[in-house]
């Protein structure tokens, strides 16, 4: 067990992921270890293990690994059974008459999480996520937490 109580493969692993949650479109080996501050080994063993669950893809040209179907699959799954998939043609007629962007977002611990909306660059990913103190839309999500949970100190220090 990690100190934080976490288990520290399980923390490793989702780090992993996270390293191609951004604009990166697939990172090889050495730029996964590097990134984690791990040795090439133990990145490699995290890899294929994620790999043989389909949450990485591995290019078979380049070697490089990718995002997974499992990945999308979870994705959707979430963004169906929460009902989000329901607002598109609202979020579209409000952009229309307001020719504003106009976007879908959920909080995750201090970020925006956007699911849906004319800022998504899905190409890139970015967009995809944003500090909470920074944006129209994060204060939005802090101003109208549903369960009271706008702890503005737990957002840490603010650049």
């Amino acid at each position: 067990m990690a100190a934080d109580g976490g288990v520290q493969s399980v923390r490793r692993a989702i780090g992993l992921l996270g390293c191609l949650g951004g604009g990166d479109a697939s990172l090889s080996l050495s730029d996964l270890s590097r990134r984690m501050g791990l040795s090439t080994s133990t990145t490699h063993r995290l890899a294929r293990t994620l790999t043989a669950a389909g949450f990485l893809e591995q290019e078979d040209r380049t070697g490089r690994y990718r995002l997974g179907p499992s990945i999308t699959e979870l994705g959707q799954l979430s963004f169906h059974r929460r009902g989000l998939h329901r607002v598109a043609p609202e979020l579209a007629e409000l952009a229309r008459i307001t020719s504003a962007t106009v976007d879908l977002a959920v909080r995750n611990d201090r970020h925006a999480v956007i699911l849906s909306g004319g800022s998504l660059n899905p190409d890139s990913g970015v967009g995809l996520r944003r500090p909470l103190h920074s944006t129209a839309l994060g204060k939005v999500l802090l101003a109208w937490d549903p369960e009271g949970g706008a702890d503005l100190e737990a957002l840490g220090p603010l650049r």
